[in-house]
C-alpha cells in the first residue's frame, strides 16, 4: 500500500472459511495512511487498530449481535507480500522502513 501511494488502509475480522480472507466479514477499520508514516509505523499502527476491532467483534458474537456481511471483493483492492518491483517503488515514493 505504501509503495503504490494508496491514501488509506483497512483492517478487517473475518468468519473464517476454507479460503483465504474470505468468509463473511464481521468487523472493518478504515485509517488514513500518512505521508509521514515509515513502514514500521504502519504495521503499528494497523495491528494496533486490529487488536482493537477484534475485542469490539468478540463482544460482539458473545452478545450474540456478531454482524455478519457478505465480503465483496470487487471494490476494494488486495496487496499481496512485495516482490523487488514493490520494493523500488517505495524507495522511490521516498518511503522508509523505520
Amino acid at each position: 500500500m505504501l509503495a503504490n501511494g494508496e491514501k488509506q488502509a483497512g483492517v478487517s475480522i473475518y468468519w473464517v472459511n476454507e479460503a483465504i480472507d474470505a468468509g463473511d466479514r464481521c468487523g472493518l477499520r478504515v485509517f488514513p495512511i500518512e505521508p509521514t508514516d515509515t513502514l514500521d509505523s504502519f504495521i503499528r499502527r494497523s495491528k494496533a487498530l486490529a487488536a482493537e476491532l477484534l475485542i469490539e467483534v468478540v463482544a460482539q458474537v458473545a452478545a450474540g449481535t456478531g454482524p455478519r456481511e457478505p465480503l465483496d471483493l470487487s471494490g476494494g483492492s488486495y496487496f499481496s507480500w512485495p516482490d523487488a518491483a514493490a520494493g523500488r517503488r517505495f524507495r522511490a515514493a521516498g518511503r522508509r522502513v523505520w
